[in-house]
């Protein structure tokens, strides 16, 4: 019993020393990490760090050095053998590092390998008051293994400097120790430089490394100019310029090519608009785009005139019952002339199933009618001279590229790695996060823009100059009641217009106790003893707004309607679909 437990003790002992010798083989280590860091007359370095690493008995891909970039431009020129054979590499952007990642995937190596790193460091050099200096991090401080040995050549290109001239200090241990177990050698001269040497006396351990300082005199090396560090900033920190660049292509292109003529006279109070300006043209010719609410004031100018009744009803629904208009047809329009084409066409959709039709039933398809007209005014105002080009094809050009800009960078850029890439290729200070932002930003430049684009002629300036001016005149009503009372049917009139400019309850109440006819294209507003302008636009308002958001909007997405009136397949909440697999 006493051998056998003396042999499970032997054995368990054995089995330890095993273990710490097989620890011993297996651990990593820097045999040797020589740099030599060339001091241009630029005040860039070049350095190269020759790294003599093992891998003990494990199987790695290769090695990864971590270079600390912030405050300073790193350019990674080449990564080779002791041959002079290219490694495969990646550049990496891990937080303030470039993280240079050499070796291959699919292969793994074991032992002692040599990997020789150059790259060039603008931004390292600091000129002081009374001396310029080199204050340079060798190894870093966030190794995973030990390093045996280091030595630093720190060259500078001009040899008539005394080695008086030349001030030396170097640092180790982990960050912020003082510590100083190195030494520097001296300077030595070279055939056209100053040498300053520096090594290690012992073992730097994981998370230690050497900082080494040289100072000389100023003159030696020139610091950099206002244009250089102008294409640094720029290289660097592209993305955050890219925004500007594109801002001022988009300011140039609208200042040469969007910018409305200028009138030199103030805007004055106008008392009507020019015959041929219809509601939907004073909409576009503001703001280059059309609203529900110019489609309602539309249809308020065609019953105005005399086409069609407005006539408020109620639609039973499942549970109670809700508002719903009819419009009524009152006189052929087709070959009325007095009409521009894209009223006709808007006139069309609504009676193209009889001469009665409730808002409710054009919701399916309508959409299409109000696309068309659309497209026939914009094409309208161009053919009118009211500008210079479409501008819905304008502003739809510009709006696809900004859309299209924020998709791709956000999705393609993220997700396939397109920025990591272009970060690894500049060798830029910033993140895949920032870079995202930058392209966004430049596409949202492209949808701000996008209205400012189309550009008027003369004629639609002179016209835009009467609309604000008639605006003026729509908006404080108040101020001419007297003159209201002596012109009939100005507010019907006019009525189209307040709705267009967001002011008839401001119209409206410059006629209370005025106008006193209720109109007889619109039935349905409750009057009470006697017609109320001000209780007549209310109803009118919310009545408009109702149609005009029900004639623009498209069938579809979501549960927006009962599915017991007007369901279908497809209709509803939910989605998509499903097979075998």
């Amino acid at each position: 019993m006493c051998k056998l437990i003396k042999a499970k003790i032997f054995f368990f002992i054995f089995s330890i020393v095993l273990s710490i010798g097989g620890f011993a083989l297996a651990q990593e280590k820097v045999s040797s990490f020589d740099v030599q860091a060339q001091v241009q007359k630029n005040s860039s370095v070049l350095v190269r760090e020759n790294i003599f690493y093992d891998f003990g008995s494990e199987y790695k891909h290769g090695i990864y050095r971590d270079i600390y970039a912030k405050d300073i431009d790193v350019e990674v020129k080449s990564v080779i053998d002791g041959n002079g054979n290219k490694y495969k590499y990646d550049l990496l952007k891990t937080g303030d590092n470039i993280r240079v990642k050499i070796g291959d995937s699919n292969q793994t190596v074991t032992g002692e390998h040599f990997y020789s790193i150059t790259y060039l460091v603008k931004g390292a050099i600091k000129f002081l008051p009374d001396h310029d200096e080199l204050y340079w991090n060798v190894t870093g401080n966030n190794w995973t293994v030990p390093i045996e040995a280091v030595v630093v050549d720190v060259i500078l290109i001009k040899n008539t400097l005394g080695e008086k001239d030349i001030q030396l200090k170097c640092y180790t241990g982990k960050l912020n120790s003082t510590g100083q177990n190195c030494y520097s050698a001296g300077v030595s001269s070279g055939p056209a430089d100053r040498v300053a040497d520096f090594r290690t006396n012992s073992t730097l351990q994981a998370g230690e490394g050497l900082t080494v300082v040289v100072g000389w005199p100023k003159g030696v090396v020139s610091p950099p100019s206002t244009l250089e560090k102008i294409s640094d900033f720029a290289k660097k920190y592209w993305p955050f310029t890219l925004p500007i660049i594109v801002f001022i292509y988009l300011f140039s292109v609208w200042w040469k090519n969007g910018r409305d003529i200028e009138l030199d006279k103030a805007i004055v109070v106008q008392y009507d608009l020019p015959k041929e300006l219809k509601p939907l043209e004073v909409s576009y010719i503001l703001n280059q785009k059309v609203e529900p609410v110019d489609f309602s004031a539309t249809i308020v100018d065609l019953a105005v005139k005399g086409y069609l009744k407005i006539k408020e009803t109620e639609k039973k629904q499942f549970i109670g019952q809700s508002k719903d208009w009819v419009f009524i047809k009152q006189k052929d329009f087709e070959n009325d002339n007095t009409l521009e084409e894209f009223e006709r066409r808007l006139l069309r959709g609504i009676f193209g199933f009889g001469a009665e039709v409730a808002v409710s039933d054009l919701k399916k398809d309508f959409y299409k009618d109000i696309d068309d007209v659309k497209d026939k005014l914009s094409e309208n105002m161009v053919l009118e001279d009211y500008f210079v080009s479409n501008p819905s094809d304008i502003k739809n050009n510009y709006i696809t590229i900004g859309i299209l800009s924020i998709f791709i960078m956000f999705f393609v850029g993220n997700f396939f790695g397109f920025f990591k890439w272009i970060i690894g290729l500049v060798g830029g200070s910033f993140s895949s996060l920032s870079a995202t932002l930058s392209f966004i930003m430049c596409g949202v430049l492209f949808l701000i823009f996008a209205p400012f684009m189309p550009k008027k002629t003369k004629k639609g300036t002179e016209a835009m100059w009467y609309i604000l001016g008639f605006k003026e005149y729509i908006t404080k009503a108040e101020k001419y009641r007297a003159q209201f009372q002596e012109k009939e049917n100005i507010f019907e009139k006019f009525l189209p217009y307040a709705i267009i400019f967001g002011c008839t309850k401001k119209w409206a109440k410059a006629f209370e106790g005025i106008y006193k006819t209720p109109p007889t294209w619109y039935e349905g507003a409750v009057y009470g003893v006697y017609f109320s302008p001000i209780a007549f636009s209310k109803s009118l308002e919310t009545s408009m707004a109702s149609i005009g958001t029900s004639l623009a909007a498209r069938p579809g997405g979501g549960a927006s309607g009962s599915g017991f009136s007007g369901g279908s397949s497809g209709g509803g909440f939910g989605g998509g679909g499903g097979g075998s697999w």
